[in-house]
Formats: C-alpha cells, sequence, structure tokens
C-alpha cells in the first residue's frame, strides 16, 4: 500500500496546483493497486486515473518547481510500467485459461483410431481398385481417393458414405467364381491321362 506523505513546505508559486497534481497523482496510485487484481474494470480506472494525473501535471506545470514535477513524473512513469506489466499478466492469463479450456487436438487413442479407421477402408477399397499407398492419407482422403477412382458421383464431405453404399453387397471380380478352359480340349477321360502307368 501506498503511504502517505508528510506534506512538505511549498516552494512552488502556487500551492494549489501542487496539491492538485500531487492528489490526482496518488489517486492514479491507488487505482493501480485496486488494478492489481486484473479485473478488466479496474485496469481501465488506473488507466484513466493515470491520463487524469498527467493532465492535471500539465496544467499545474507553470505553477509548479522543475523537482516537483520531476517528482510526480517519475511517480507515473512508475506507474505506467506496472500498468504494462499487469496488461502483460492479464494478457497471459487469458491465454492461460484458453489453453485450459482448449482440449488437446488429439491423443494417442484418437489417432489410432483414425490410422485404424483409414486402413480398414484402404483394405477394403483394395479389391476394387487395387494396391495403393495410403500411409500419408486421412481417412476421408482415402474415401476421396477411391470415389474418383470407381467414378462414383457424390457431393464434397459424402465420399466415405458413398463409398460404403457402393460398396455394400459387391463383390471385387478378382473374388468371383470363374471358369476357364484349356485351348487344346482333349478327349482323354482321367483314367487314360492318369491311370496306365
Amino acid at each position: 500500500m501506498i503511504q502517505k506523505k508528510r506534506k512538505k513546505p511549498s516552494t512552488d508559486s502556487d500551492p494549489d496546483e501542487e496539491q492538485k497534481a500531487e492528489e490526482a497523482v496518488e489517486k492514479a496510485e491507488i487505482a493501480t493497486e485496486e488494478a492489481e487484481s486484473g479485473e478488466p474494470e479496474a485496469v481501465e480506472k488506473a488507466e484513466v486515473a493515470i491520463e487524469e494525473a498527467v493532465e492535471a501535471i500539465e496544467e499545474a506545470k507553470e505553477h509548479l518547481d522543475q523537482a516537483t514535477t520531476d517528482g510526480l513524473h517519475r511517480r507515473l512513469k512508475r506507474l505506467n510500467r506496472s500498468m504494462t506489466a499487469m496488461d502483460e499478466m492479464a494478457s497471459l492469463k487469458r491465454k492461460i485459461k484458453r489453453l485450459e479450456k482448449a482440449k488437446p487436438a488429439m491423443d494417442t487413442g484418437e489417432l489410432l483410431k483414425q490410422i485404424g479407421a483409414r486402413d480398414s477402408l484402404a483394405h477394403k477399397l483394395t479389391p476394387f481398385i487395387g494396391v495403393f499407398d495410403h500411409s500419408a492419407m486421412t481417412q476421408q482422403q482415402v474415401a476421396e481417393y477411391g470415389v474418383e477412382k470407381l467414378g462414383i458421383q457424390c457431393s464434397k464431405g459424402t465420399e466415405a458414405i458413398a463409398l460404403d453404399a457402393w460398396m455394400q453387397g459387391r463383390v471385387p471380380d478378382s473374388q468371383k467364381p470363374s471358369s476357364t478352359m484349356d485351348s487344346a480340349v482333349s478327349n482323354k477321360s482321367i483314367m487314360d491321362k492318369w491311370g496306365a502307368k
């Protein structure tokens, strides 16, 4: 707390002007102490009080001696420095509160879930479009790539849903049963072919 100073006899030509300037500086000091709580209203009041003290000193400057004005200006500079420090502290407190409220971007579990979903989708797509490098892609990018390769028409952002709907119940060509015939058809029976040796 600021201690009240004893009044010393004034050497100025107008003691009332000195008194007004002194009171304005004291008011600014008290407001600055109240602003140390960091509340925006208190900080604003302190800034206004400092401005008023500067104005009071400027008005009384011609009536005050140089030593008095220098002393009052030093006190105001000290108050301004403490106000700047309080502004910085308030700003840092706001940043800390924002960071405390903000959820971490992604924890390990969430990351593993996303990687698993991406790999699962890529594994389902591989029989239809072939093997592709999906290591640097997200699940959404894999879905966009699959939709593009398969020629599926859908709106932006719905690629994964469209892809799931398209693949539902489809069997890739590589897994469909097929029959082949040799180019040289033989009329030999199995017994003729394998039995007589």
